[in-house]
């Protein structure tokens, strides 16, 4: 089996207390030398990624989006799970307070 693709990343600091990423991969779908496809899983064609980070003294925070194309999967057991997946987005907040440590 032969795959193709390419995969893009940037990450930077923009501010002292905030930094941003992002990353982007594309592949292409497998070329199956001698068995075919039957059998083999065919991998989102793109999928994305953003975000930024917050460290500021004791709190920290994220927020990230991301995008992943459909896919094709094949279950070699049981051919009724076998079939398409939809596109999807996410995005995932997240805020957090580091307390003081406690003393013993």
């Amino acid at each position: 089996m032969r795959s193709k693709g390419l995969e893009l990343n940037a990450d930077t600091r923009l501010s002292r207390y905030l930094t941003g990423y992002a990353n982007y991969s594309w592949q292409a779908q497998p070329v199956a030398d001698e068995i075919g496809l039957w059998g083999l899983n065919l991998p989102p064609a793109h999928r994305f990624n953003a975000g930024l980070d917050l460290n500021y003294k004791r709190y920290l925070g994220n927020v990230s989006i991301g995008y992943v194309g459909s896919a094709y999967w094949n279950d070699v057991i049981n051919v009724i799970y076998s079939g398409p997946t939809k596109a999807y987005k996410l995005s995932t907040p997240a805020v957090a307070y580091a307390g003081a440590a406690e003393s013993t």
